[in-house]
């Protein structure tokens, strides 16, 4: 696999697992195991949770351990 092969399935990969978190939270009252039937999440908050699900590298790699 080359590098820009790489590079594109890491992004789809990326792309594919916010829209999936993106769209069970918009879900999230016609989901089952729901037994308290929490209403669906807005669509901006559904879309700042699935964006930072998939920047947690950046979030978690910038700590103030790992500062010099």
């Amino acid at each position: 696999m080359s590098w820009t092969q790489y590079a594109i399935a890491l992004l789809l990969f990326n792309a594919l697992g916010a829209l999936v978190v993106f769209r069970y939270s918009g879900l999230q009252f016609w989901l089952p195991l729901n037994p308290q039937a929490f209403v669906n999440v807005s669509p901006d908050s559904s879309f700042n949770s699935a964006v930072s699900f998939v920047n947690q590298y950046e979030l978690a790699r910038d700590t103030p351990a790992n500062r010099p």
